[in-house]
């Protein structure tokens, strides 16, 4: 569904950047979201932060090997 009507911005799309690690600050400078008449922000808001709470969101810290590296 089109959350975003100013530019034309749908759920998928805050979800799929959401999933691809990106803030909901780069989400609006990307899209536009709630940048021109504001009456999105909280719906584009809430579906960003839900993408960010599921189970296989991707966690933004650095991985960490669990065993150093052999080098050959």
């Amino acid at each position: 569904m089109i959350v975003c009507v100013c530019h034309r911005v749908s759920h998928k799309t805050i979800e799929q950047c959401a999933m691809a690690g990106a803030s909901f600050e780069e989400i609006k400078a990307e899209h536009g979201v709630g940048t021109q008449c504001g009456q999105c922000d909280q719906s584009a808001r809430a579906i960003w932060s839900g993408a960010c709470a599921r189970p296989n969101f991707p966690s933004l810290a650095p991985s960490t090997p669990s065993a150093p590296l052999a080098l050959a």
